[in-house]
């Protein structure tokens, strides 16, 4: 059970997260494309792919990056936040939108477990609908054989030498009749119909090769059954629907502007011949493992007629700037940005008594306890929702702690695969925890990142002298480094990427105590190369704390 409520919870904040952002971004795509028309469809197309490639980016990036742009609190306001209000104390980013399991009743697991099974079902119904389309366009190729119309061949790598191609589809002829078609994406190939060869005159022959050979330079089969199954992924969400239709339209314009101006047609003379092919060849549905076909169904049709009317020529200057734009959407689209607060202004109450010093004492018998958000200490009483901790340098209390403050109790090191944190009862977890037990509260950074009180924390540390901290990634020549410890290590070094800015750094100065000194981003900029520095952290590598040069024994 312990794991299944680990898997629900990560699946459950996974599809939140992913269905908003995606969503979001989606909506933005289809107003730039409805409100600016006239854009090509080339590049229609790929905002139309970012917001496909969003629902999966969103799933595997967790973590956003964090802009201070919003107006901060004065720190003797942000001292007065409780850490046990909505997670947002326990961190300086905005959290993610999550299913509560760790700290909603035993009720909700099943509820949220029935949801899974029903997703599961879904996924399956979807991927046996891609499988049946990739065994038809199987067959169909298998049926066909090597066309040896050789008319229809030199206008091919005609129209291949135009369009700049390396390599050239292959170029079958099937049975029957119907609409020529482009499937596969490693040994792609144009299905031609007899019935279809010999309806066509060479003109129409040379527009519907030139069709499919546009959608084998943009990639478009692949892109398809990509979209496909994304929305079989996300078969509940209406924005996967939409990005997939919007995305084939797109790529079925972008084909005929490409055709269009390999003929030198206007948009008129090449949806009235298009047209006329349609009444000879009928329209042909869609297929996931196909291109749709250059005459398609009636309703893509209809779509690209009346696309055809916002078709312009762009010049050089104009492809630029779309492409730029296309850059800034997908930058911008694809990073999970957060806005958090600015640094907080110091107040001279505060500077006293930084409450946002982990390791400062708080005594409860001479003074009001003041509220931290974070630190780690050993477990000394939990009474009426006020925890205390014995820290390295004093007493730290957390006050109104509840049952909607998240806990979460150490897995053990028994394995890589077994480190971690399980969600647990709040209040009952912590009347449980006995005396001298290691606890931690802050921002716990696996592959969920979660906030709240560790119970029974995993601690290690990595030490080694300090060659460089630049963009967030700190350098460390090593001298010692725990097995299976999250840290990348080349010969003799140490690389710790990603590193949290708001980690507090303490110093030993001339071999006294450690004492806090700032944060990370205020910090390591300035340390001396060759210095001592120790890597505190929790589990697979959540840094909690770092430590420079080495106290006296």
């Amino acid at each position: 059970m312990i794991h299944l409520n680990d898997l629900l919870e990560v699946w459950g904040a996974a599809m939140v997260r992913a269905s908003w952002q995606a969503g979001l971004l989606a909506l933005v795509v289809w107003g730039v494309c409805r409100i600016l028309p006239s854009i090509p469809a080339r590049f229609q197309a790929w905002l139309w792919r970012l917001a496909v490639l969003k629902f999966l980016v969103a799933v595997v990036w967790y973590l956003p990056v964090e802009l201070p742009v919003l107006p901060s609190l004065p720190a003797a306001a942000e001292a007065s936040v409780l850490v046990s209000r909505a997670d947002s104390t326990l961190s300086e980013a905005p959290t993610e939108p999550s299913l509560g399991l760790a700290t909603t009743p035993s009720h909700s697991v099943p509820c949220a477990a029935i949801l899974l099974i029903a997703w599961v079902v879904g996924v399956g119904w979807g991927a046996a609908h891609i499988a049946r389309a990739c065994r038809s366009a199987s067959r169909l190729r298998k049926s066909s054989r090597i066309c040896d119309d050789s008319l229809l061949r030199d206008a091919t790598g005609r129209v291949a030498r135009t369009l700049g191609l390396r390599r050239q589809p292959a170029l079958l002829e099937a049975a029957g009749q119907g609409s020529p078609l482009l499937l596969g994406i490693l040994h792609p190939a144009v299905i031609v119909p007899a019935t279809t060869l010999r309806r066509l005159d060479s003109s129409e022959r040379e527009l519907v090769i030139g069709h499919e050979l546009a959608h084998f330079r943009h990639s478009d089969v692949f892109w398809g059954l990509f979209a496909a199954g994304v929305r079989t992924l996300f078969f509940f969400h209406p924005a996967a629907w939409l990005c997939e239709r919007k995305l084939r339209l797109a790529q079925e314009v972008a084909a005929d502007e490409l055709a269009m101006s390999l003929r030198g047609d206007t948009p008129a003379a090449y949806a009235q011949q298009l047209l006329q092919i349609v009444l000879k060849i009928g329209s042909q549905e869609t297929n996931p493992a196909k291109s749709i076909a250059v005459a398609g169904s009636h309703e893509s049709l209809k779509e690209r007629f009346a696309a055809m009317r916002h078709v312009v020529t762009s010049s050089g200057r104009l492809r630029i700037a779309l492409a730029l734009f296309s850059l800034a959407v997908g930058g911008i689209g694809m990073i999970p940005w957060a806005l958090v607060a600015a640094e907080s202004p110091p107040a001279s109450a505060v500077e006293a008594a930084p409450v946002s010093n982990a390791r400062e004492a708080a005594s409860t018998d001479e003074q009001p306890a003041k509220t931290l958000t974070q630190g780690r200490g050993k477990f000394v009483s939990f009474k009426n929702g006020t925890l205390t901790l014995d820290g390295p340098s004093g007493r730290l209390v957390w006050k109104e702690i509840d049952a909607s403050t998240k806990a979460y109790l150490g897995m053990g090191e028994s394995s890589d695969k077994d480190r971690g944190y399980r969600p647990v009862e709040t209040l009952d977890a912590l009347s449980k925890v006995k005396a001298g037990t290691q606890i931690y509260v802050g921002t716990w950074f696996g592959y969920e990142k979660r906030h709240g009180v560790f119970i029974d924390d995993v601690p290690g540390k990595a030490i080694g002298t300090f060659v460089s901290f630049k963009n967030g990634s700190l350098s460390l020549l090593a001298q010692d480094r725990p097995a299976g410890s999250f840290t990348k290590k080349y010969g003799n070094s140490l690389f710790i990427r990603n590193l949290p800015a708001g980690i507090s750094v303490e110093e030993s100065v001339d071999g006294g105590d450690f004492e806090r000194i700032g944060i990370v981003k205020e910090v390591l900029a300035d340390v001396a190369e060759g210095t001592l520095v120790t890597v505190h952290f929790l589990g697979e590598g959540n840094v909690t704390l770092i430590q420079i040069g080495v106290p006296r024994q």
